[in-house]
C-alpha cells in the first residue's frame, strides 16, 4: 500500500515533467513524419514507416528512462522533500521500489500511446490494422525498464550528470554485448574464453528487446522465446538492479 502510494505520487510527478514530453513529442513527431519519410526513400514505404516508428518508440522510451531515473533521489533532496516521507515508518527500498514502479507506468502508458498512434498512421496508409507490431513495442518497454533500474542504481551515490553518463554508456555496451561472445568464441586461452564469455553474461543485452527487423518483414516471431522469455529477462535484471540500489541507498548518508 506504501509502495502504490509512493509510486502514484511517482507517476503524477512525471506526467508534468517537462523531458517527458520533449521525448513524447519528438517520438510522436517521427511517427507522424514517417510517412513523408517513407516517400522519400527507396523500397518498401510500409516497412520503412514502421521501422522508423518504433524505432522511435524505443528510443524515446530508453530516453525517458534514463532521464526521469537520473532526478529520481536528487530531486527528492535538493527539494527535502526525501526527509518528510523517509521520516515516517517507511523503509528506504519501499520508497526506492515506489518510486521506480511510478517511473515505470509512466514509460509504459507512452509506450502504448507511441504504439497506437504508429498502428493509425499505418493504418491510414495500407488500410490495415498492424497489430503484430506492437510486440515490438511492448519489448521497448523491458528494455526502457532495464535503463530506468541503471540510472536509478546511479542516481543513488552520484550526480544527475555522471548518472546519465553512466547510463547511457551502459545503454551503448548493451547494444553491443555480442562483441562480448565473439571475443570469448575467438579467444584461444581457456580462461580469456570464461571472462569474456562471463562478461557476456553479466552485461546486460538489450539486443534480446529488438525484434523490429523480424516484425517489420514479416518473420514469423515465437511468442515464447522472441518475446516472453526477453520480458522475462528485463525484469529479473531491472529486479537486480533496483535491490542493488536500495542497499546502496540503505546506507546512504542524507544529512
Amino acid at each position: 500500500m506504501k509502495i502504490y502510494a509512493i509510486a502514484l505520487n511517482t507517476f503524477r510527478e512525471a506526467v508534468r515533467h517537462r523531458i517527458l514530453y520533449l521525448l513524447f513529442l519528438f517520438a510522436a513527431g517521427l511517427i507522424a513524419s514517417a510517412r513523408v519519410l517513407g516517400e522519400l526513400t527507396v523500397g518498401d514505404k510500409l516497412k520503412i514507416m514502421a521501422d522508423v516508428g518504433l524505432s522511435g518508440i524505443s528510443l524515446s522510451a530508453a530516453m525517458i528512462g534514463l532521464f526521469l531515473g537520473i532526478g529520481l533521489v536528487s530531486r527528492e533532496m535538493e527539494r527535502r522533500t526525501i526527509h518528510v516521507v523517509l521520516a515516517k515508518p517507511i523503509a528506504r527500498a519501499y520508497f526506492l521500489f515506489g518510486k521506480a514502479l511510478g517511473l515505470a507506468v509512466t514509460i509504459l502508458v507512452v509506450v502504448v500511446f507511441l504504439g497506437l498512434e504508429l498502428l493509425a498512421v499505418l493504418y491510414a496508409f495500407s488500410g490495415e490494422w498492424k497489430w503484430i507490431l506492437m510486440e515490438s513495442a511492448f519489448l521497448a518497454f523491458f528494455e526502457a525498464l532495464v535503463i530506468l533500474a541503471f540510472s536509478v542504481v546511479f542516481s543513488t551515490f552520484t550526480t544527475p550528470i555522471l548518472a546519465a553518463f553512466y547510463t547511457l554508456a551502459f545503454y551503448i555496451i548493451g547494444h553491443l554485448s555480442w562483441t562480448f561472445r565473439m571475443l570469448a568464441n575467438r579467444a584461444v586461452d581457456e580462461g580469456l574464453q570464461s571472462f569474456w564469455y562471463a562478461v557476456y553474461l553479466v552485461l546486460p543485452n538489450l539486443e534480446r528487446f529488438n525484434v523490429r527487423a523480424e516484425l517489420v518483414h514479416g518473420v514469423p516471431v515465437d511468442i515464447r522465446y522472441g518475446v516472453v522469455l526477453p520480458a522475462l529477462y528485463g525484469v529479473l535484471y531491472a529486479l537486480f538492479l533496483l535491490l542493488a540500489a536500495s542497499v546502496i541507498f540503505e546506507r546512504k548518508d542524507m544529512t
